[in-house]
């Protein structure tokens, strides 16, 4: 919600996708049951973004999902 209420202009920066979503797969506390596979393709092009909000953005995804995973 902080993202979208932004009024503030972005600053994009062409960024390596893979990178950035296996950073912030590591940093999503999960349950030990919960596994994350990482499947993004190594050619992806690189994509104008800002680096920090899209990681935001990212975490919480993978946040989100990890806590949708029912028990066993």
């Amino acid at each position: 919600l902080d993202t979208a209420r932004a009024k503030q202009d972005l600053e994009l920066t062409p960024t390596d996708v893979a990178p950035l979503v296996a950073e912030a797969v590591g940093l999503v506390r999960r349950r030990p049951e919960v596994s994350v596979a990482l499947e993004v393709p190594a050619d992806l092009p690189k994509v104008p973004l800002e680096r920090d909000r899209f990681r935001q953005v990212l975490v919480n995804l993978v946040q989100n999902a990890c806590e949708a995973v029912p028990d066993g």
